[in-house]
């Protein structure tokens, strides 16, 4: 067995894989029943050299679970997480919102979980899923007082600038965010005073309701977490998890590829692990039902004469797997373990930064312009071979303003009085800010605002 100490992400680029012993959707539970081979998945991920594995695990059948544990324990050189998906918890999840101000019992359950999987050699912790906050009206509900003591501090503020319903406006999805990240902060306390580490997937929702899980306040203070974006090596892979790792700072940021269950070829699935390798703290692959070196014949099969097994997309699950996967797979792993320790900590040198505004992208809701333009600079500057980063702007730092000689902020409209100034002292120090016509024509909370015509020159553009 490898031995991990708790802070093991710290000081090196860390592996890590998935494994499922059964799936879940349409048919997956019924004949044949796809239980996958422990000591032979213990095996594959012993070849691929990493630090850690994760295992799910089907909470409804817990003997023939239990005897796949044993299996993966005995044969595993890495320890492992065990999914919170777990009769332990309420409705068989730790991210179920019902444990939202509900510590006593969050504690007592993750105790339990807890007490049942510490006889097993390599149990390590808890991998935690895609906590999100999906319906308003119960986190209304469950977090009233927390509002009532977050109004509390701003009353004086928003009265002055006449709002009066903020339950209305981005103050309650900001809200929301920190909520969330306070809660996840307490869950990763509790593992951590028993002994177990714990690390969440947080899912990426800036497509859609970004307020659900938005990066900046759920990311806040996390010592370790990663997002499963399933972008296939793209160009907005790479602006996610570059966001992603500035909201996680000083925190560390894995990467969650999806496998050939999302990358459909070889050239997307490498770019998409090289993504994780060039931007993120760690690569976590996830399953291996579709990056396994054989295909199981006991999960991608038929149902009856015609009609095939369906994926949670509604999908054809016999196209999730490819022969070229797991060669494509190896090698990354093994040249990111040969460079493990090259690639920890490393710091950016650019001094060129795209600079995005979650406030922005909160105001438009399931709304896209925003995003798309913010991709569309990342692209640009991606082709022109430029260094940059990209980066929040709530996360912006003085030592950020000090480090970098040109901020690009495309359709920057909606701003803070702070965040104006700190921009005005940017380029009032030198600094060059490029930004579109409709700069700061908005306030903080989306409506139409004097433009901010000091900052200089403008060009006429098309846009």
């Amino acid at each position: 067995k490898k031995h991990l100490a708790k802070d093991f992400y710290k000081d090196r680029f860390c592996l890590a894989v998935d494994i499922e012993w059964t799936c879940w959707g349409e048919n997956r539970l019924r004949y044949p029943g796809n239980n996958f081979n422990a000591e032979y998945e213990a095996k594959a991920a012993n070849y691929l050299g990493v630090d850690i594995s994760t295992l799910l695990m089907c909470p409804l059948q817990p003997e023939r679970a239990q005897e796949f544990l044993d299996t993966f324990d005995r044969w595993s050189q890495a320890p492992y997480l065990t999914w919170t998906t777990d009769k332990a918890f309420i409705k068989t999840d730790i991210v179920n919102e019902e444990y939202f101000n509900n510590d006593e019992k969050l504690d007592t359950d993750i105790r339990k979980f807890l007490d049942r999987l510490r006889p097993q050699k390599g149990f390590f912790g808890a991998q935690i899923d895609e906590p999100l906050i999906r319906d308003d009206a119960k986190a209304f509900a469950l977090w009233e007082n927390e509002w009532r003591d977050y109004l509390s501090g701003r009353a004086e503020y928003l009265q002055a600038n006449g709002i009066t319903r903020p339950e209305e406006t981005v103050e309650w999805k900001r809200f929301k965010g920190l909520q969330l990240g306070s809660h996840l902060r307490k869950m990763y306390g509790l593992f951590d005073t028993k002994g177990a580490f714990p690390c969440v997937c947080i899912m990426p929702t800036y497509e859609g309701d970004a307020s659900r899980a938005a990066y900046t306040g759920c990311c806040a203070g996390l010592p370790l977490a990663g997002t499963d974006l399933y972008r296939n090596g793209s160009t907005l892979e790479g602006l996610h998890l570059q966001l992603f790792k500035n909201a996680m700072a000083p925190g560390k940021a894995w990467l969650l590829p999806g496998a050939t269950f999302s990358c459909k070829t070889p050239d997307n699935y490498k770019r998409s692990i090289s993504n994780g390798i060039v931007h993120a703290d760690g690569v976590h692959m996830w399953t291996s039902t579709h990056f396994s070196k054989y295909r199981d014949a006991r999960y991608y099969w038929r149902y009856g004469n015609s009609r095939p097994t369906l994926d949670d997309r509604k999908r054809f699950d016999l196209y999730n797997w490819y022969p070229w996967g797991w060669d494509v797979m190896a090698e990354r792993y093994h040249f990111a373990a040969k460079n493990a320790r090259v690639l920890a900590n490393r710091q950016s040198l650019a001094d060129v930064a795209l600079l995005v505004s979650e406030r922005c992208k909160l105001l438009e809701g399931k709304g896209m312009r925003y995003w798309n333009r913010c991709l569309a600079v990342y692209n640009e500057l991606v082709r022109a071979h430029s260094p940059f980063d990209a980066i929040f702007l709530e996360n912006m730092t003085e030592e950020h303003f000090k480090r970098y000689r040109v901020i690009i902020a495309p359709n920057l409209s909606a701003l803070t009085p702070g965040e104006l100034e700190k921009l005005r002292a940017f380029t009032a120090q030198g600094g060059i800010l490029l930004t579109t016509p409709d700069f700061a024509t908005k306030d903080e909370w989306g409506r139409e605002a004097k433009m901010a015509n000091h900052f200089g020159m403008r060009f006429p553009t098309d846009d």
